[in-house]
């Protein structure tokens, strides 16, 4: 895991990126363990990397901390390569990026993502006004 930081007002380091390479994330109960102490954290995170991770059965929960107020709900950078989310995980992941207006970048890589997914991803660029991010 890598991760960076910066003062925060109270003088400590406030956590922004945090890189969990392989993480051994058992199901859904494990994700939502993870996201729960993202929420509890005093600063949001503005990058996240979850690489090489099976999130198909936790794609949901993931989902749901991507939308306003919820404990993704203010990243820039988010990565899920090789997360196995395939069709089904680009169309939930995809509906939730709809309401985060901070994002700048994503990576879907390696997911097993077909046509259907492509179709959702496709859409959430379309979404995106050109002076929004993803240059």
């Amino acid at each position: 895991a890598t991760s960076s930081s910066s003062s925060s007002t109270s003088g400590r380091a406030a956590l922004r990126s945090l890189w969990l390479a392989n993480p051994r994330l058992g199901g859904a109960r494990d994700a939502e363990a993870l996201l729960s102490l993202l929420r509890g954290m005093g600063a949001p995170l503005t990058e996240l990397v979850i690489a090489s991770s099976d999130l198909s059965v936790a794609v949901e929960a993931v989902a749901t901390s991507l939308r306003p107020g919820g404990a993704l709900g203010s990243l820039c950078r988010l990565s899920l390569s090789s997360a196995r989310i395939g069709d089904q995980g680009a169309a939930v992941l995809c509906g939730s990026l709809r309401s985060l207006p901070t994002l700048e970048a994503l990576d879907l890589s390696n997911n097993g993502i077909g046509p259907e997914g492509a179709a959702h991803v496709a859409q959430l660029l379309a979404a995106v006004q050109p002076s929004d991010a993803f240059a």
